[in-house]
């Protein structure tokens, strides 16, 4: 951009930007501006008295401090993935996700080589059961027992077959009646697992309205 000068006559005014080499100056009495120019308001020039063109046809006045507006909020896509469970033991409850639920294991580790498993990580599809042994010295969970309070949902495609699954793999104890149908269009059954975390696995019949 070229740099302002001096206009000519008894009254100071700024030079402008006209797109062309010659860069005409106008009088800043004159009120006169070459169709199309660009004046820049508000451009800290020392001696040079900064007039306003916006007001003449075809001018644009820009202010170089003038931040761009800025974009609308946007909401993130967020998809839950995984959910972490402490567990009292991780071959037990990898034995339940996998019989009672169908899950598949997909890694097993222990803190020592050789030594007890305490993380599993089980499949429902795409998303992932993160099950890690209790720690029998934190407080937090000798104040609260795992699984208490919490409540999950697993939406399979024939609710039924998943029912007598569970029941074949002999786990009566641990869920419902049976599966039934829910007015807001769900058909589903609750299972426990060995640690009280509770599951309501449901096939979704409302057309959508309630996945």
């Amino acid at each position: 951009m070229s740099q302002p000068e001096r206009a000519s006559g008894e009254n100071e005014s700024e030079a402008v930007k006209t797109g062309s080499s010659a860069r005409p100056a106008a009088h800043a009495g004159s009120g006169a501006m070459p169709a199309g120019a660009t004046t820049y308001a508000n451009t800290p020039v020392p001696g040079v008295t900064i007039q306003d063109w916006s007001s003449v046809p075809g001018v644009q006045a820009v202010s170089p401090a003038q931040k761009p507006a800025p974009r609308p909020a946007t909401t993130p896509a967020a998809k839950v993935t995984s959910a972490f469970l402490y567990v009292r033991s991780i071959e037990k409850s990898v034995e339940f996700y996998r019989e009672a639920l169908g899950a598949t294991l997909a890694q097993k580790h222990a803190q020592e080589d050789g030594g007890p498993a305490t993380l599993a990580i089980m499949r429902l599809g795409d998303f992932s059961i993160m099950l890690h042994v209790a720690d029998e010295n934190d407080l937090d969970l000798n104040e609260t027992k795992p699984g208490v309070g919490i409540h999950m949902q697993f939406r399979v495609a024939d609710v039924d077959s998943a029912y007598a699954r569970a029941c074949n793999a002999g786990y009566y104890s641990r869920v419902s009646d049976g599966p039934i149908d829910q007015e807001w269009g769900w058909r589903e059954f609750a299972i426990k697992d060995p640690d009280g975390y509770i599951w309501s696995v449901y096939q979704d019949k409302s057309g959508g309205a309630w996945a």
